[in-house]
């Protein structure tokens, strides 16, 4: 019965990490049509706050702390493809714990590192 549901569970699932994976695309292309290179210099502000970090961090303390030294994106979105452009380079990394975030009015939101190449 159990292995029913996981089964029954996985479509879709799949289905709305890909429609995620849709959005952050689109919020992505909306920040590089406003500012090219916005995601790339993002994710080097990223890189430089985590660099100043000794505990895990969210990004929405790290969005606060960037603003005004990078534009601002069309969406507060778009964070999420710098966030992982940042963890691709090796820039962030995950650290499996979890803060509430007042942008995504309280939702438990991913803590990150600086990575290995912080």
């Amino acid at each position: 019965m159990n292995d029913q549901l996981a089964l029954d569970l996985r479509a879709p699932m799949k289905a709305a990490r890909a429609r995620a994976d849709l959005g952050m695309q689109r919020c992505t292309e909306s920040a590089e049509r406003v500012s090219p290179g916005w995601v790339d210099r993002a994710a080097e502000a990223l890189r430089d706050f985590a660099r100043t970090q000794s505990e895990p961090f969210l990004v929405e303390a790290a969005r606060l702390h960037i603003a005004g030294s990078l534009a601002e994106p069309p969406t507060l979105k778009s964070w999420g493809g710098a966030t992982r452009r940042a963890l691709a380079l090796g820039y962030l990394a995950h650290t499996g714990e979890f803060g509430r975030a007042a942008s995504s009015n309280g939702a438990p939101k991913e803590k990150y590192r600086a990575g290995a190449n912080a």
